[in-house]
């Protein structure tokens, strides 16, 4: 059988390029593959973070969860136009390769597909449309008008894959959608491009790669000048595994699991007592949470017949095991990008992975699991040292110098012949407290020349948040006012016992379950008329639950220290807790008169204060709508 008849019973047909000599198709043909394999690659580091990520079995995933991880469309605006060109570009070569050369040219694209993009349902649709267009009766006169009907598998495959769409904003939800629309876009240009340039050159086998490259730069060049993979590995490695991100560190209540369990050990134990069995759960959980508590082995058995291997042992496994891979992710981005810009950032959050903990008192008390690291842990102090040391104009350098002051403050001399270091921690808080001001002052001047478009589609893009918010800094600026204050010249009488006194305060964790045991102690040791006396009193007040009693103990602290860093902080508390009362009382005059005691005390603390940070807190709170009268 001749060739000639062989090609006449094919189902398929030759392009215009298979006119050409050999050696010219496979080069040419050659080099796209290349290109387009380099395609499949790139798109795979974007989704996944590795070049080669062979996994079985290959299968297809829903598209708008791609968009959102690790870069997000709606911080990263520029990832839209990226997506589409790189989809457009995917979809659109091994059509034209089908059309211009034949079906069997394009097979090795498709296993590209299959492999590097581990996408079998779009490598099924490709295959399809690439089929389509070397059917005869789908070679139409028009290249173009063939090449966009072939397009159409392509299109249901996005529509079908595209995955549930959760936002309720019209405008965001479009959004979601406009990767799509937009790669659709660029098909048809990219179709238009090849087959009018092949026109005036009479379909040579090089008429795609000029386009193809030229093409696959610039989305390559566009991606790195406004995102850069850097960005994209930060996303996905740090931010990702950032306290405030891991499902597993989010605050919640355990009240259903206790009842769940308190269930299930009522079947296993019906001799025992609800409120018997209720009582060793919350131990359980306790001791679970309790790093120093050694676990009994499986299987063993109390007193009472009861498992202390128990739901809350698996829940504090998972938070182990969550806490120690965040930390394997982030110090993975520190060692391979040890020259980046974010590397500050990944050392923060590093930071606060380590200094992360359980408030024991609130799972106590409240039968709640909430997560905090606001306390610095000794463990992770240089990491904070090494923020300092190697970025230390930058924001987060603020919160370094806070915490290592913190730590400092409440640290035991090694030697009993040395003195408390509060003069080391106070020069650090000074150099925090300028730094602070600065930057607060800074963003504000950056936040009112918002452009015209920012102000405007700021509803849905947003840029990413900076590490530290400016709800954030606020408070940071408050903490490092009040342990300015706390270890200041006023605080200090420079006897050792009161400075042993001083920095035990300072050191207190009030997450641990002993800590209003820690501070009664405290005050027994304190002597009349120290100068810690009335901040101890205040700390204590505070922990008080009920409303009405913690009003009246403020407002005789208030009485007993007019003019102490103690009495001024309880006006501020006071003028808060009565602002608290105002909004469950039903009484419009209650209302009123609580609001104008509010104010009161304010205006007090500026009056007593003028230039001190009380102060300025007082007449920010006056300014707010909540304080103002109605």
């Amino acid at each position: 059988m001749t060739n000639n008849q062989y090609s006449q019973r094919r189902w398929f047909t030759d392009g215009a390029s298979m006119d050409y000599p050999g050696w010219a198709r496979t080069a040419y043909w050659t080099i796209n593959l290349l290109l387009y394999i380099l395609l499949n690659m790139f798109v795979l580091r974007i989704q996944t973070g590795a070049w080669f990520p062979w996994k079985v079995p290959l299968q297809s995933e829903w598209l708008i969860p791609k968009l959102l991880t690790p870069l997000n469309i709606f911080q990263f605006p520029t990832y839209i136009i990226v997506t589409a060109l790189l989809m457009a570009m995917i979809c659109t070569v091994p059509i034209l390769i089908a059309q211009l050369y034949n079906i069997l040219y394009v097979i090795p694209h498709l296993f590209v597909v299959l492999l590097f993009g581990h996408n079998r349902a779009l490598a099924l649709c490709l295959l399809v449309s690439c089929a389509a267009v070397s059917f005869k009766p789908l070679r139409l006169k028009s290249k173009f008008v063939a090449a966009i009907l072939a397009l159409m598998p392509v299109l249901l495959y996005w529509g079908l894959f595209s995955g549930e769409n959760t936002e309720q904003d019209v405008l965001r939800w479009a959004v979601l959608y406009a990767p799509w629309a937009l790669a659709f876009l660029v098909c048809v240009m990219i179709f238009g491009a090849v087959l009018a340039l092949g026109h005036f050159l009479r379909y040579r086998p090089g008429v795609l790669m000029p386009i193809f490259g030229l093409l696959l730069a610039g989305t390559v060049l566009l991606f790195r000048s406004s995102i850069g993979m850097n960005e994209r590995d930060f996303q996905a490695d740090v931010y990702r595994y950032s306290p405030g991100q891991v499902a597993q560190f989010q605050n919640r209540s355990i009240t259903n699991l206790l009842e769940m369990e308190l269930a299930q050990r009522q079947k296993q134990f019906p001799y025992l007592s609800a409120e018997l069995i209720m009582s060793q759960l919350r131990m359980e959980w306790r001791w679970a949470f309790n790093f120093n508590a050694i676990p009994v082995a499986a299987g063993e058995y109390d007193a009472q017949g009861v498992n202390p291997i128990s739901l809350a042992q698996q829940k504090n496994a998972e938070i182990l095991l969550a806490e120690s891979t965040s930390l394997a992710y982030i110090d993975r981005f520190i060692d391979t990008h040890p020259q980046d810009p974010r590397e500050a950032d990944a050392l923060y959050y590093k930071a606060l992975m380590i200094d992360l903990k359980v408030d024991s008192r609130s799972l106590r008390d409240e039968n709640t699991l909430r997560f905090c690291h606001d306390i610095p842990n000794p463990h992770s102090e240089m990491v904070w040292r090494d923020i300092l040391n190697r970025f230390g104009q930058t924001d987060l350098a603020v919160e370094a110098r806070w915490r290592l002051a913190r730590l400092i403050a409440g640290r035991k001399p090694l030697k009993t012949t040395d003195t408390y270091n509060f003069e080391e921690a106070s020069k650090l808080l000074e150099q925090a407290r300028q730094h602070c001001l600065e930057v607060i002052t800074k963003r504000k001047q950056k936040g009112e020349k918002r452009s015209f478009w920012a102000a405007r589609l700021g509803t849905i893009f947003t840029p990413p948040a900076p590490t530290i918010s400016d709800e954030e800094f606020l408070d940071l600026q408050r903490r490092v006012a009040e342990l300015m204050v706390l270890i200041g010249v006023e605080n200090r009488t420079g006897h050792l016992e009161h400075d042993e006194r001083l920095a035990k305060f300072v050191g207190l964790d009030p997450y641990l379950l002993n800590y209003e045991s820690k501070l009664k102690e405290l005050m027994i040791k304190t002597p009349q008329g120290d100068p810690l006396q009335d901040d101890i009193e205040l700390t204590l007040v505070m922990l008080t639950k009920d409303l009405d009693q913690r009003i009246d103990q403020l407002t005789e602290l208030v009485r007993q220290y007019p003019d102490r860093n103690g009495g001024i902080e309880a006006m501020l508390e006071l003028a808060a807790a009565l602002m608290d009362q105002r909004s469950r009382s039903e009484h419009q005059a209650d209302k009123q008169l609580l609001l104008e005691q509010s104010r009161q005390f304010l205006q007090k603390v500026i009056a007593s204060r003028p230039d001190s940070f009380y102060a300025q807190h007082a007449q920010q709170l006056l300014s707010s709508d909540q304080y103002q009268p109605k």
